[in-house]
């Protein structure tokens, strides 16, 4: 399998910033609208009640995430049929979910209702959004991992179109608040039955013969879950806070603010949709994704920063053109809430590229923050102590998410490769694996022992590593056997993963990369070279498979090829192999995991 490359990124990232725009157009709109046509008290109920659903709806966030994480898994592999197959397995599940979720929200509607001090019969018809707005991810999310970013956000703009149309119609005509909640109900429901429509062939597929394994999926989900609940709740929190412990007037002027912020968010938001899947498949196939990250942070910077610009250089004219005088107090407010979204737009981006690369641990200061913002509102008695503490707060969760992710690329990593008179192919082996170990993580080492060479094997190697700090040459005058010069590699080693691979580069380094990340869950995984024989003599073919079905016969591992030069180990299982100086005995072969990826 050969690397995957960043095609189509300037162009995928021009569909969705366009596709993002219009649909903002019409979302801002529909918001704009009812910034005018309702007063500021509604307007507050009307901003209030849908940042609490968006809160509700992380959970459509994770499956959406999710769905477009294992669609690019699959897509990799070329198991279309698998991407079917998960789309009926999670519908069906998602469906006893729903009703869950709006029975807890029905029982809950009077507190709800009493908090925001709103009438109970607006939180029941925000109930009904529930079902459409938790099932739509899971299409959406195929879509985005299968980088059919066109129709996806056809979705995403038709959804925004009857939304304005069916809201600002009833609002029009009498319905208030009650209408324009309407509109919120049905757009949902039109774009889930146009991500269907756009999914026709791969429900066309004949997955008969084939299933999913949901279990994997919900262990990401759950990370997944925390880090986008607690990302989702910091940008609409506010609102809602403020809503209950400030006066309508004061809300109605923070949630219009709160409008405009967002506009930054959504505008650069499409970037992160672009790069996630992306780079997921980059990391999948074993190829190099962190380009994707710096060209994504690129383009959201200038997004955003355009934007907090022209808050800061027009904040009259934006205000009094989209909402009217009756909000003029927002004005000073504008660009320092634009700053808030703006470190909110780039924290967006590492949420996405982290995830895409299965790093979790943005969960950890993202709750961190959250439990701060929450508790330092209810100790602020202003407006404008609301928005310097939101910077703070926004400016903190970037960084620390930025140092996590720039400096998160992994464990240390040990690779060993064993040699003899292999000087006319450990060069390139060395060259590969160095440039490809360095562009993907931090701590590494490369051990090459030379097991009794007569050849200019050791001149090559000890020339290499004049100028590289991370290579150990093992030499031996005495020949070893490929088990003794192992040991003593494994002895040798400092990493928390160890692993080998031949010296004649059977094993391309992003195929070994792959091997690496499979290890997360598991204490070994071993490559397998069936695919393709092209290069292989045919008896050598014959002998391999024979070799394998005896073993497979007498032993029952479940490995299709016990004898592939490419494993990897987790570093506490090594100590518990026993190893001989001439062959490896594997005596915890239970604990093998095939990675069936070559």
């Amino acid at each position: 399998m050969q690397p995957i490359k960043d095609k189509g990124f300037m162009r995928d990232s021009f569909i969705v910033i366009v596709a993002s725009l219009l649909a903002g157009f019409f979302n801002y709109l529909y918001q704009l609208s009812m910034g005018r046509l309702l007063p500021p008290e509604d307007y507050g109920v009307l901003i209030s009640l849908p940042s609490l659903l968006y809160i509700i709806s992380m959970i459509s966030v994770t499956i959406n995430t999710s769905a477009a994480k294992f669609t690019s898994v699959y897509k990799v592999r070329g198991e279309y049929v698998r991407i079917k197959a998960m789309l009926f397995k999670v519908s069906r599940g998602l469906s006893l979910l729903v009703l869950l979720l709006v029975a807890i929200l029905l029982i809950l509607s009077p507190y709800i209702a009493a908090f925001l001090d709103v009438d109970p019969f607006l939180v029941l018809i925000l109930a009904l959004a529930l079902p459409p707005l938790l099932i739509l991810p899971f299409p959406q999310g195929i879509l985005r991992g299968l980088q059919r970013f066109v129709v996806l956000w056809t979705t995403n703009v038709s959804q925004a179109v009857v939304k304005f149309l069916v809201g600002v119609s009833l609002v029009i005509l009498g319905f208030g608040v009650f209408g324009s909640l309407v509109g919120a109900v049905v757009a949902p429901v039109f774009g889930l039955i146009l991500a269907f429509v756009f999914l026709r062939d791969i429900i066309g597929l004949d997955s008969s013969s084939d299933s999913v394994e949901l279990r994997d999926m919900l262990r990401y989900s759950g990370f997944a879950f925390v880090a986008l609940f607690c990302y989702i709740t910091m940008w609409n929190v506010d609102v809602v806070l403020v809503k209950h412990y400030f006066t309508p007037l004061e809300t109605g002027i923070y949630s219009a603010v709160a409008i405009l912020g967002r506009i930054i968010l959504f505008a650069s938001g499409g970037i992160a949709m672009v790069v996630f899947p992306k780079a997921s498949d980059m990391y999948e196939a074993g190829g190099k994704h962190s380009h994707m990250l710096l060209k994504g942070l690129v383009l959201t910077f200038l997004i955003s920063g355009g934007i907090v610009l022209a808050y800061l250089l027009f904040p009259e004219e934006i205000v009094m053109t989209l909402f009217g005088e009756g909000y003029a107090k927002a004005i000073p407010y504008l660009w320092k809430y634009g700053l808030v979204t703006f470190f909110f737009s780039l924290t967006w981006l590492l949420i996405n590229y982290s995830l895409s690369i299965n790093q979790h641990g943005t969960a950890i200061p993202l709750f961190i923050f959250l439990v701060a913002e929450v508790l330092l509102i209810s100790y602020c008695s202003t407006i404008s102590e609301v928005i310097y503490m939101m910077i703070i707060i926004s400016f903190l969760t970037f960084i620390s998410l930025l140092v996590y992710v720039g400096g998160g690329k992994g464990m240390k990593i040990s690779l060993i490769i064993p040699a003899y008179n292999e000087d006319r192919r450990i060069e390139s082996t060395l060259c590969d694996y160095y440039k490809a170990f360095t562009d993907e993580f931090d701590d590494f080492e490369i051990i090459v022992e030379m097991d009794g060479c007569t050849d200019n094997t050791a001149e090559i190697v000890s020339e290499f590593s004049e100028t590289k700090e991370n290579i150990k040459i093992l030499e031996y005058d005495e020949k070893l056997g490929k088990g003794g010069g192992l040991k003593k590699g494994f002895m040798a080693a400092d990493g928390d993963i160890i692993g080998f691979t031949d010296a004649d580069n059977s094993t391309e380094v992003n195929e070994f990369i792959k091997l690496i990340r499979a290890l997360e869950g598991n204490d070994i995984v071993v490559g397998q070279r069936y695919g393709g024989f092209s290069d292989i003599p045919l008896v050598r073919i014959v002998f391999s498979r024979g070799f394998n079905i005896l073993v497979g016969l007498l032993f029952r591992l479940g490995i299709r090829d016990t004898q592939c030069g490419a494993k990897v180990f987790k570093k506490e299982v090594v100590k518990d192999f026993i190893i001989s100086d001439s062959f490896f005995s594997y005596l915890k072969t239970y604990q093998l995991k095939l990675f069936d990826g070559f």
